[in-house]
């Protein structure tokens, strides 16, 4: 019975698309396009649901159109260069989409190819012309073409300004010097489509243009994710790229990806361990390879780096760094001597800092940096310095996660007179006391350096996370302090 009703839904599906292939060939383009590209579309409001519009679009590649028609839900019907209408392998396609062919050069067939566009809205439909009359071929937004005006010249109809974002470099445009023959970079492709605020019929072809332009400058802000971000970028390339060169400096020094990561990381580090409750670190150091690493660091540290205009004179750096309540201003002294400038209050010697890493702890960083996948090295500079030996946070959740039955708990440390830093748990459940956590916590497999004294683990009703719904590692710092000096 079931088979029986299966081959009816087949044989009515099949009647339907026969009596309706424009829906089927929609379906079917809809769906191969959003197969290999990403599609994100903004503004999809502005393209009426009824009644005529004409979207005017910028052309990076062979299937703008496509991406075009799988953003709307309406039917489009697109002005074609004519020797791409007439090959034989898309003709009856192109047909059946009520494409409009545009001969160049030829005044009689572009009026022609106006006169059926124009028809086209005035029986209520979406048109889309491509106004720069051709694919660019690099990437960059061609004049627009004045046709378009004649087509809505006189006509009550909405001009809908589109933007293709990120289109340039895939296989279908023109990067590299060829259209297709290259590999993609990523599958799918991401690509924004984005519809802007519709336009009076009386727009000029510049206005439009600008139009176009100006959304693809918003498009820029879809272009990024929550870890789209310098320091996130770095650790997925690095891993990606081990042993690359990742950057050279005038002095002839060279560091690998890899190289340079780990020295970050350690950096980081040293910068979570020792400068916590500075938002913002000074730097003064030239443009080389020590300068990119502890801004490297100061990032993954989830400190700002504020790098120092030493040229503008001592005054003015004192200033920037009195403006900022900046504490820590890290420099070189080989490069203090060759530029001839006297330490700022504050001074922390980028010379000592890396000399004070032991051969333990280098080794330690390079082996997780190496084999840790990008969402755990996101994590690595959590670590804690407590006794000379580094104390991984993330562990210390893993087993408090266990004991729990409960992952909102995160792990933190604050500054420690005798040890240098010392932890502090945080946790949401009232189900187990903190007593009977701290028990536990000295059963497991943790080392006994690695558990928080009883005093340092709190129960708290939430643990902070930022906007992006991470944990807001700052202010948890912040709440450890306050309840361990209110504890004391």
């Amino acid at each position: 019975m079931i088979l029986g009703l299966g081959l009816m839904t087949l044989a009515a599906s099949a009647y339907v698309l026969v009596l309706v292939p424009d829906y089927f060939i929609r379906f079917a383009l809809w769906t191969l396009t959003h197969t290999v590209y990403r599609i994100k579309i903004v503004g999809q409001e502005h393209v009426p649901f009824r009644g005529p519009a004409l979207l005017v679009c910028n052309h990076l590649s062979h299937v703008d159109g496509f991406l075009v028609g799988a953003s709307v839900q309406r039917f489009v019907r697109f002005m074609i260069y004519r020797p791409y209408y007439e090959f034989p392998l898309f003709k009856p396609l192109l047909r059946r989409m009520h494409a409009i062919p545009v001969a160049g050069g030829n005044r009689q067939e572009v009026a022609a190819s106006i006169a059926r566009a124009r028809e086209a809205l005035e029986s209520g439909h979406v048109v889309c012309i491509f106004a720069e009359g051709a694919i660019s071929r690099t990437g960059n937004l061609l004049p627009f073409k004045r046709g378009f005006e004649r087509i809505v010249g006189g006509l009550d109809v909405p001009v809908i300004p589109v933007n293709l974002d990120r289109v340039w470099g895939s296989i279908f445009s023109f990067k590299g010097g060829r259209f297709v023959w290259k590999w993609p970079t990523r599958l799918p492709y991401p690509v924004t489509v984005t519809f802007g605020p519709p336009l009076p019929a009386s727009v000029t072809a510049a206005e439009a243009r600008q139009a176009v332009m100006s959304l693809g400058t918003d498009a820029l802000s879809h272009r990024f994710g929550a870890h789209d971000v310098l320091h996130e970028r770095f650790l997925r390339t690095a891993k990606r790229r081990w042993r690359a060169l990742a950057m050279a400096d005038a002095t002839g020094r060279e560091l690998t990806y890899g190289r340079t990561l780990i020295g970050a990381l350690l950096l980081a580090g040293w910068l979570r361990g020792t400068r916590r409750g500075e938002p913002m670190v000074g730097l003064m150091l030239p443009a080389s390879v020590g300068g990119a690493l502890v801004n490297l660091a100061a990032l993954l540290a989830g400190t700002v780096p504020v790098n120092l205009n030493f040229t503008a004179g001592r005054d003015t750096v004192e200033a920037a760094l009195a403006q900022c309540g900046i504490r820590t201003v890290v420099t070189s002294r080989a490069f203090l001597a060759k530029a001839r400038l006297e330490p700022v209050p504050g001074t922390v010697f980028l010379e000592d800092v890396l000399a004070s890493f032991t051969t333990a702890r280098k080794a330690w960083t390079a082996l997780l940096t190496r084999v840790l996948p990008v969402p755990l090295l996101r994590r690595l500079s959590r670590f804690s310095k407590i006794a000379g030996e580094m104390v991984p946070h993330l562990k210390i959740e893993e087993v408090a996660t266990r004991i729990l039955d409960d992952p909102n708990c995160v792990v933190t440390s604050i500054p420690d007179e005798d040890r240098g830093e010392r932890l502090v748990l945080l946790y949401t459940t009232s189900a187990v006391a903190p007593d009977a956590l701290w028990s536990a916590l000295g059963n497991s497999e943790l080392p006994k350096l690695w558990i928080p004294k009883r005093s340092d683990i709190h129960v708290i009703e939430a643990v902070p996370v930022l906007g992006t719904g991470k944990t807001d590692l700052r202010q948890v710092r912040e709440l450890a302090a306050h309840l361990s000096q209110a504890a004391a």
